[in-house]
């Protein structure tokens, strides 16, 4: 089986509506995209440019 994705990951370590909120923020934002689910969502340009940012490089 592969990678579980970083929402389960995420899961191990924080309360699952402490999750699903920062997704919920992120996905306002404009940071993330998905197909039918948040769990599986993905970064658009704009939130791996804010990633970029954040870790002090470009995208």
């Amino acid at each position: 089986m592969g990678d579980p994705g970083a929402w389960w990951t995420l899961c191990t370590v924080y309360p699952e509506n402490v999750v699903n909120a920062a997704y919920a923020r992120e996905d306002d934002r404009g940071h993330l995209d998905c197909g039918v689910s948040l769990r599986t969502s993905w970064l658009t340009d704009k939130g791996a440019a804010c990633l970029a940012a954040l870790q002090g490089g470009e995208a």
